[in-house]
């Protein structure tokens, strides 16, 4: 289901095309890397076919291929569990992903803490707070 909570990324709201799926919201990844670019938590995200893998490059401006940060429809969507391995350097992560529409989600907690970058939410106001200036 399409995620209703409104998102505040370094106090800025920010349209996201979110899903919530097992109580948790999942984010695509290349929108995260879009909204935090320019920033001293800026990574990029790189796609390797052979291997069927993604790698992430912290410390690098993110490279736009197209379609980031657009809103969604507001409709439900089927969500495929992701086998794809994830790389930071040479180190594997294993976190829970799904592939909507041919993009990878992941968990925001997940992918955050990953790249060192700070979540809060808000439950009176229904907000999470992403903030890569911590």
């Amino acid at each position: 289901m399409p995620s209703a909570a409104k998102v505040l990324v370094n106090g800025k709201e920010m349209a996201f095309d979110a899903y919530t799926i097992g109580g948790n919201t999942y984010f695509k990844l290349r929108d995260v890397a879009a909204a935090v670019n320019g920033t001293a938590k800026s990574f990029n995200v790189t796609w390797n076919a052979n291997a069927k893998a993604i790698s992430l490059q912290g410390g690098t401006a993110y490279v736009a291929v197209g379609g980031e940060l657009a809103a969604g429809d507001g409709t439900a969507k089927q969500a495929l569990p992701s086998a794809a391995p994830v790389y930071r350097g040479w180190m594997e992560y294993a976190m829970p992903a799904y592939t909507i529409n041919g993009s990878t989600y992941f968990k925001l907690r997940d992918l955050c803490s990953l790249m060192d970058i700070t979540v809060g939410w808000d439950d009176a106001t229904k907000t999470i707070t992403v903030d890569s200036t911590k």
